[in-house]
């Protein structure tokens, strides 16, 4: 993902340096590159899922698919916010 990860790098980045003046053949050139490593992506995403589905039972492997909607560590999942941004509970007893 790492190759995929640098060329959205190097797509933003030549978006920046056109901005905002974009010629249409080039805005055409750079959305046909978004949407190609987009689907690059989804397809890494698939393989990686097919692996984890030969290794891991059907609860966890459901887990790992749904990982982007489950709190990420440091941050509560009732909240939205990120655990250390409230008071510890021994913070509340001191006088």
């Amino acid at each position: 993902m790492d190759k995929i990860s640098d060329e959205r790098v190097r797509l933003v980045l030549d978006y920046a340096k056109l901005y905002p003046n974009i010629p249409e053949e080039q805005a055409k050139e750079l959305l046909n590159t978004y949407t190609n490593l987009e689907q690059r992506l989804v397809e890494k995403r698939n393989a990686y899922l097919k692996k984890f589905a030969k290794v891991l039972p059907p609860g966890q492997g459901a887990e790992v698919r749904s990982g982007r909607d489950s709190p990420r560590p440091g941050h509560s999942s009732q909240s939205g916010g990120r655990d250390s941004d409230r008071a510890s509970p021994t913070a509340q007893l001191s006088p």
